[in-house]
């Protein structure tokens, strides 16, 4: 927070959001009552956020054009100016303490797994080996879908600057890949992960450890609500109206068959 009061912008909360689970998890392996020897369910567990991290990390630096400090999230702007004088105090609030909630739940099952709880035996957790494949690679399998549609993303941002160069007109919709079947597939991997992870939680009887899920996810919904408001608030009136067909025609989350429109959302 003190850093971000010196160069007045808070970009380093994205970054720090992306690391943090990493540093989360490896504090609940070196704790004191954890298993000196970590558990098949752990090691996964690890390697998993791990994979999140790198994604994420790699994701965000990519979009920021690998320099530091390039921009902070356009929330936090928008509140520096309604707030005036008064940011330098919420700030402390909004930026420094709203997001270590939403960071330590999410990464509860990692103490799960690391420090069991009483009501889930050894036996029980070797004898759900099976299922810590399977949540594993279903885990993967969001990391992926996020990744995709990132890429996705970041290719078509590329292509408009290219057309805006070369005086051609930008293609306004992203209807290409996962979003062709969903407007946020990102959010979709990423909401995907964490409801996935905290099923280790589950196979350790700490099924309370959702918590961390549903707050994270309440936030990623109201994040999307957020984001497109401020479109069809700020966008040109054309390219306005070709958004609210594709909110029409295609699930705001979870990917699924667009309805079938004669409209044409691009423009070469």
């Amino acid at each position: 927070w003190i850093i971000g009061l010196i160069q007045h912008t808070f970009w380093l909360i994205d970054p720090y959001w992306t690391i943090l689970p990493v540093l989360i998890g490896h504090f609940y392996r070196q704790h004191p009552l954890a298993d000196p020897n970590p558990s098949l369910q752990a090691n996964l567990a690890m390697i998993l956020v791990y994979v999140w991290a790198f994604r994420l990390t790699y994701s965000y630096f990519r979009r920021e054009n690998f320099k530091f400090g390039e921009r902070e999230d356009w929330r936090y702007t928008k509140m520096a100016e309604d707030f005036g004088n008064w940011w330098y105090i919420l700030s402390f609030f909004a930026v420094g303490i709203a997001q270590q909630p939403l960071l330590v739940g999410v990464s509860l099952p990692l103490c799960a797994v690391h420090i069991p709880s009483s009501s889930a035996s050894t036996t029980d957790i070797l004898s759900n080996d099976y299922m810590n494949y399977i949540f594993f690679i279903l885990c993967i399998s969001a990391i992926l879908i996020a990744e995709s549609s990132d890429t996705t993303l970041q290719t078509f941002m590329m292509e408009n600057k290219k057309r805006v160069k070369n005086g051609r007109k930008k293609i306004p919709i992203l209807r290409n890949g996962l979003w062709k079947y969903s407007r946020h597939p990102n959010y979709f991997g990423e909401i995907s992960f964490w409801t996935l992870y905290s099923s280790f939680a589950f196979l350790n009887g700490s099924g309370w450890m959702i918590i961390g899920t549903v707050m994270n996810t309440a936030c990623l919904l109201t994040v999307t609500s957020m984001t497109e408001s401020k479109m069809l608030r700020e966008w040109p009136k054309e390219r306005v109206q070709l958004y609210k067909q594709y909110q029409q025609e295609v699930s705001m989350l979870v990917p699924w068959p667009c309805v079938s429109s004669s409209k044409k959302s691009n423009i070469d």
